[in-house]
């Protein structure tokens, strides 16, 4: 694709190679993008969403940029944002498929829970059906990342996005890190850690795809607590992190009033201290 092929609409926000803007497509064809029905905008064109690289961005910006590029265009899973296209002449960037109910933790907060047996649904009313397939939708993608030796080390509801019909798909945009701030821990003052989503062992350099395994059951968390509150968030951060180290000791999250006891013992599993015996993607996919 070329900058003539996207037409702006909105910032959607900051990402970590630089802005993230919602933009429809011009003269690309629907299928060259393996595009379904569902993504065509009936004003013509598709929605996409545009990941910019900064203007004169350091090398190893560039080089994860590329990198990124590379690993995603070998992606294709229903539960995973799929890249449709790169632009390598002058102002690079990627184009994916936009997800128009934002990200997953925004999402939840607007939701109010309905009992399964109630039918037509209204906007913002999910039922705890509904939120077991949101997340059961995360660990097929994740089961499917895995499976590719991908390890995310950010899996959280704020790094996943949501379409039509509750479709919930994986994302590693860090779209809104000014947004979620409070969600990451600031070390020397350049590295940033979602503390509270990370297993013991990761705060020793140890990531996973077992340390993800962990990070899913507390997004299992967030969805049953609707985003409400963050996971420890009677501690503060440097509580967390001396909480975190003392290993098998470590305090776990409580189950959630929402959360069913089968859904919670899954989470109990994600968060067993030996990574070996934590539930993998495919055990808690099924």
């Amino acid at each position: 694709v070329t900058r003539k092929n996207i037409v702006e609409i909105r910032n959607l926000g900051m990402g970590q190679f630089g802005q993230v803007i919602l933009a429809r497509t011009v003269g690309v064809h629907l299928m060259g993008l393996q595009q379904t029905e569902s993504h065509t905008d009936p004003n013509g064109g598709t929605l996409v969403a545009i990941k910019k690289l900064k203007q004169n961005a350091e090398n190893g910006l560039v080089e994860a940029f590329d990198k990124e590029v590379k690993f995603m265009s070998r992606l294709k899973h229903d539960n995973v944002v799929r890249l449709l296209g790169v632009c390598t002449e002058g102002e690079s960037f990627i184009m994916m498929e936009y997800m128009e109910n934002g990200d997953l933790n925004q999402f939840l907060q607007k939701q109010k829970v309905m009992p399964d047996t109630i039918s037509g649904l209204k906007e913002n009313e999910v039922t705890p059906i509904i939120l077991l397939y949101m997340g059961v939708q995360i660990a097929s993608g994740m089961h499917y990342l895995s499976s590719r030796r991908f390890v995310h080390r950010d899996l959280a509801t704020r790094n996943c996005l949501v379409g039509r019909d509750f479709v919930v798909k994986i994302s590693d945009f860090g779209m809104s890190r000014s947004l979620y701030e409070s969600a990451y821990y600031r070390v020397q003052g350049t590295l940033i850690l979602p503390i509270r989503w990370m297993a013991c062992e990761t705060f020793y350099g140890k990531f996973s795809v077992k340390s993800d395994s962990w990070a899913f059951g507390v997004s299992m968390w967030e969805i049953y607590t609707l985003g409400k509150v963050d996971p420890y968030e009677e501690m503060t951060d440097e509580e967390v992190i001396a909480d975190a180290i003392r290993g098998p000791d470590r305090k776990l999250l409580p189950r959630p009033d929402l959360c069913p006891q089968k859904v919670y013992d899954i989470m109990l599993r994600c968060w067993a201290h030996d990574p070996l015996v934590r539930a993998s993607f495919g055990e808690a996919y099924s």
